[in-house]
């Protein structure tokens, strides 16, 4: 049986969970302490990007070297780690329409399994307060790929034989890094790619978000 079963990848910053209120901010105070220039997401196209390609891009921006990044990015990775942990509470409040019950419905018929930019002890610290680390046995972080075409990669691979594969995010770069893999793809309108957005990286389907238990699993098979 598990061996025709199929893959749904999710990623999950405003996907699963909406908690990008306590990422920006902990990306603010990590690059004040760190670097000493004012930073936020608001002011560049964040989603679906890795933490610490994210530090880079803004540190560069900024006049920042690349020789200087290097040197401190081990600082700032553990930064943003820090005031992540010291931000992050409620979790369960911010689980997304829909998550929950699409999730143990897809769990009973499928493999899951999360690709996130975050870092590992945050994304895995999200799932758990979340209360939905139990649904999804395989995690890649930022700290297991460079990019998000090899982490979706690494997950179809530590998930195992699968008979199709589908990924859900809300960003064009979850919809190409899910593409490139010859998976299906399905862009949720959660996060901040619009629908054009989404429609321009060629998903098989795009939902408002992920209430429609029904018509995701009727897609999904």
């Amino acid at each position: 049986m598990l061996g025709i079963m199929k893959l749904v990848i999710f990623d999950l910053d405003q996907t699963l969970v909406n908690i990008f209120r306590v990422h920006d901010k902990a990306y603010h105070n990590t690059m004040k302490e760190v670097f000493n220039i004012d930073a936020c997401y608001k002011k560049m196209d964040y989603t679906g990007k890795r933490i610490p390609d994210l530090v880079r891009e803004f540190a560069l921006r900024e006049g920042i070297p690349n020789a200087v990044i290097d040197m401190n990015m081990n600082e700032a990775v553990r930064a943003y780690e820090l005031n992540f942990a010291s931000l992050l509470k409620n979790v369960k409040r911010h689980v997304l329409p829909g998550v929950r019950r699409l999730v143990g419905e897809l769990g009973k018929r499928h493999k899951l399994a999360v690709v996130t930019g975050d870092l590992r002890s945050i994304a895995e610290s999200v799932l758990q307060e979340a209360g939905l680390a139990g649904f999804f046995p395989v995690v890649v972080t930022a700290d297991d790929a460079p990019t998000r075409e090899k982490m979706v990669g690494l997950a179809i691979k530590k998930s195992g034989r699968a008979s199709e594969v589908w990924v859900i995010g809300d960003s064009s770069r979850d919809i190409e890094a899910g593409n490139a893999n010859g998976a299906k793809t399905i862009g949720v309108l959660t996060g901040e790619h619009d629908r054009k957005t989404l429609l321009a990286a060629k998903p098989n389907y795009i939902f408002k978000d992920l209430s429609n238990t029904k018509r995701i699993i009727e897609a999904i098979g």
